[in-house]
């Protein structure tokens, strides 16, 4: 996947594994480089630093998932894959 989507959009009717297809496929991808302890997952090689506050040292971490209700609006939503 490529860094620059930031999120992407599951759709399906009721019933068709949604939730499951999107923790089969989180598994399968990689850790990825995380600032130990940050609630945002700051990537610490980014040019533009870290998070204010982050004081962790360089780990990993899977990737994390979000779930955003269906009564969303339209508007566009960035959520993370763990590409920021």
């Amino acid at each position: 996947m490529s860094p620059a989507i930031g999120g992407v959009p599951v759709r399906g009717e009721k019933g068709t594994a949604r939730s499951t297809a999107v923790r089969a496929v989180a598994a399968l991808l990689p850790e990825q480089d995380v600032v130990t302890g940050c609630r945002f997952g700051c990537d610490p090689q980014a040019p533009d630093g870290r998070a204010a506050g982050d004081t962790g040292r360089d780990g990993r971490a899977p990737h994390r998932r979000s779930h955003i209700p269906s009564v969303c609006s339209r508007h566009p939503i960035r959520t993370p894959l763990g590409y920021e």
